[in-house]
């Protein structure tokens, strides 16, 4: 099965953002829960096409980031005051996109929460609920789902796997800011991400070997 360049996401999450943005050039992100800055990023490949954000983690990646232009913030993503750190960061809403993956039962809920708590929007969103483990579905998936869609949230992609059936993720777009004729393209439940990407008409090798042709 071909893998995705290992600096880039897991499962294709940054061409699904610029997918529903169009691409744009000057993009902000909040990439939390990001661990390391160069191995399946959610935000390397937005930051290479001249976005800005930040990237935060409870683990000390600060050395490790310093290779990146992003700023790294070492902080807990279940208490830390996310409407200063964006204003400090001179990030405005909606931010295009937030990636929120942190790590143990009912942490990703919390996290988010406390996100939302900011009050700031977010046109795209992908987030772990890993709800192929036990106790997964009702820890995360189903409150995720209740929260952002009352919310107005739109689940565009409901629970994406990796090619190997073990649906970890959902793709969210805000349709005030994504537009239904493009979010409705990528509209499914339970595919691997590159079936999602076939069935939208996108080639992914095609894409990732273009931007390696231009790197």
């Amino acid at each position: 099965m071909p893998r995705e360049p290992i600096g880039y996401s897991q499962a294709g999450q940054d061409v699904f953002v610029l997918a529903m943005l169009h691409g744009p050039q000057a993009g902000t992100f909040a990439d939390i829960g990001c661990e390391r800055p160069f191995e399946i990023s959610n935000s390397l490949l937005l930051e290479e096409r001249g976005w800005r954000g930040i990237a935060l983690d409870i683990d000390d990646y600060r050395e490790a980031w310093a290779a990146r232009e992003t700023p790294f913030i070492q902080a807990d993503a279940l208490n830390c005051d996310f409407a200063a750190l964006f204003a400090e960061h001179g990030l405005a809403s909606p931010i295009d996109y937030l990636s929120l993956d942190v790590e143990l039962k009912g942490e990703r809920l919390t996290a988010l929460e406390n996100v939302l708590a900011s009050g700031f929007e977010f046109k795209v969103i992908t987030m772990e609920h890993d709800a192929f483990k036990p106790g997964f579905d009702e820890a995360e998936r189903q409150p995720q789902r209740a929260l952002l869609t009352s919310l107005g949230y739109e689940l565009v992609c409901a629970d994406v796997h990796a090619g190997n059936g073990l649906a970890f993720e959902d793709w969210w777009a805000h349709p005030g800011h994504v537009p239904a004729s493009r979010s409705g393209t990528y509209r499914c439940d339970y595919k691997g991400h590159r079936e999602i990407f076939s069935t939208a008409g996108v080639d992914l090798d095609a894409v990732y070997a273009a931007i390696s042709r231009h790197a």
